[in-house]
């Protein structure tokens, strides 16, 4: 049997005795030859690079395996925390991956359009439409009020979303408190309280436990049973009272099974129960690139100030003057536009060349980048807004970035935000009697079936609009998707409030005379011209051949 070259060298390498099998040997030969052949077994056996204890880079290598609560220790987590916090506020590129990620999933929010499944409920197509627009007209009444969805009648519901998914990316978690009381003038109870992760804690005389970790409660099979919330800010003491010291325990569902509390956060490990901020792992790359920038601008700023350095011959004044002490006693002088100086004899001016900015700075400054942007899944033509290589390149890098938008909208925001809030309120408008859902409340199956939603965020980023036009219809014309899916992709809409309003417009140009009857052509056109083989071609196909051939010769 011919060993590989890997197997060889390892078999070499754990055939070196160290001191100890020396002393072993020495007194007791065969224990010391045993050892031997049981060192070259496993170095054999040991064929993972990785898992090798022999090489000089892997020596020093051991990092302990931990249990994901454990990984998530309160001291490690709060300095994370606070040094990621610092960061996004005072650093341009972790304050800018916070901000487009924001920007792009959430914007200007994720919008329900109520899908109930008819079949299941028994309804007909048309009464289904209704009945889901009828919904949503309402829940958009209660999301647009700040007054009937925020218990600090401060923002909407597409606005909380921002903030609550700004503080989960930036603090690990956030948490939704979900009181039930209305506001004079109000119509729903339901409202909404976005807290950040710090907030809820494990109370003082407390300890941590398998059923309590950093203020959140679980049971056996480790679902959350309830959350200790702080009353105030830990750390606040501006205008606090004895009442606002400790934590108030919150059940995590109610006796209906109703969630009462929203837990924000990106799971990573099976039996994590708290979050971390999303540079966490970059925290000591970003640290270090703003330090290297703040050097760079600032040796930029110094090597500015050296115009031109004078030799003289003698401890005369100089062509400029007499020189200015500095709080040192080193003697300068300034130098103003358009000067004109007489040069004594045996003086000299030299002009300094500047060595900053440095040219290499700007290449380096990227690829510590781009090692970032590998973390946070931001392209880094999107996260320095700057799509300079090539057409293909830019839309690849917008398609990498759609992907991940799409998975924080439908996989993340939406099952951990907005369908939970949806759901409940939808509980309320029926209890009330402003929408009818018969069995809603004593049949599972039909409740699941009625709340059936999708959400739509904003269009995502689109580089030319032309091609992804024709894309789209070609996709359509060859049943690869739907209208309703490409209104959604393209512009964020719904295709049938477009056609509504579509015919609403078109009657009013036509009722305005805005559209004017089509002129009788002169020369009568061929609505199917005749190809050179002698067949006919279909206007439609050939307006859309015509289309895409324009779309490549423009790009």
């Amino acid at each position: 049997m011919r060993l590989s070259p890997q197997i060889l060298e390892a078999v070499k390498s754990g055939a070196v005795p160290n001191r100890l099998d020396r002393v072993i040997a020495s007194v007791a030969p065969v224990w010391g030859l045993s050892r031997m052949r049981a060192r070259m077994t496993m170095a054999v056996g040991n064929t993972w690079t990785g898992a090798r204890q022999d090489l000089p880079e892997m020596r020093n290598f051991n990092p302990l395996s931990t249990s994901p609560v454990e990984d998530e220790d309160v001291w490690n987590r709060q300095t994370l925390i606070s040094r990621a916090a610092d960061l996004i506020k005072n650093d341009a590129v972790a304050g800018g991956t916070i901000n487009e990620l924001v920007t792009s999933v959430v914007g200007t929010g994720l919008s329900v359009h109520p899908e109930p499944l008819r079949k299941v409920l028994g309804w007909d197509e048309d009464y289904a439409a209704e009945w889901a627009q009828e919904v949503k007209e309402r829940f958009d009444l209660w999301a647009s009020s700040p007054t009937e969805c925020d218990v600090e009648r401060r923002r909407t519901f597409w606005q909380a979303q921002a903030l609550a998914y700004r503080a989960e990316l930036s603090r690990g978690d956030a948490f939704v408190l979900l009181p039930r009381l209305r506001h004079p003038g109000s119509v729903w109870n339901l409202k909404l309280q976005v807290l950040e992760g710090d907030r809820v804690l494990t109370p003082p005389g407390m300890r941590d436990t398998e059923a309590l970790t950093q203020g959140v409660a679980c049971d056996a099979y480790g679902a959350p049973t309830g959350y200790w919330v702080s009353k105030r800010y830990p750390g606040t003491l501006r205008g606090i009272t004895k009442d606002d010291f400790g934590s108030v325990p919150t059940p995590a569902f109610d006796a209906q099974g109703r969630p009462n509390v929203l837990h924000l956060y990106h799971e990573l490990r099976p039996g994590q129960r708290r979050g971390l901020p999303l540079l966490a792992p970059v925290i000591a790359v970003l640290k270090q690139l703003s330090r290297l920038s703040e050097a760079e601008l600032a040796a930029a700023v110094v090597t500015s100030f050296f115009a031109v350095a004078i030799t003289k011959n003698g401890s005369g004044p100089g062509p400029l003057g007499v020189p200015t002490k500095d709080s040192s006693g080193q003697g300068f002088a300034e130098l103003g536009p358009a000067i004109v100086a007489d040069l004594n004899p045996g003086e000299t001016i030299t002009n300094v060349a500047p060595v900053r900015p440095n040219g290499a700075f700007d290449p380096f400054w990227r690829s510590l980048v781009g090692q970032i942007s590998l973390r946070t899944q931001i392209p880094p033509e999107v996260l320095l807004k700057k799509f300079e290589s090539s057409y293909t390149a830019a839309r690849g890098a917008l398609l990498q970035f759609g992907k991940v938008i799409t998975v924080e909208r439908d996989s993340h925001l939406t099952t951990r935000l907005c369908q939970p809030v949806y759901e409940l309120w939808l509980a309320e408008d029926i209890a009330a009697g402003r929408t009818v859902a018969p069995g809603f409340f004593k049949d599972p199956f039909l409740r699941a079936a009625l709340c059936s939603a999708r959400w739509i965020g904003d269009a995502l980023p689109i580089l030319d609009p032309l091609k992804e036009v024709l894309a789209a219809q070609e996709r359509i014309n060859y049943t690869l998707s739907t209208r309703s899916e490409q209104t959604t992709m393209l512009g964020g809409g719904d295709f049938d409030v477009n056609v509504e309003k579509a015919a609403r417009e078109r009657k009013k140009l036509k009722e305005s005379g805005l559209i004017p009857e089509p002129a009788p052509a002169s020369v009568p056109i061929d609505p199917n011209p005749t190809l050179p083989d002698g067949s006919k071609q279909d206007d439609t196909n050939a307006r859309r051949i015509g289309l895409l051939k324009l779309a490549m010769e423009a790009s």
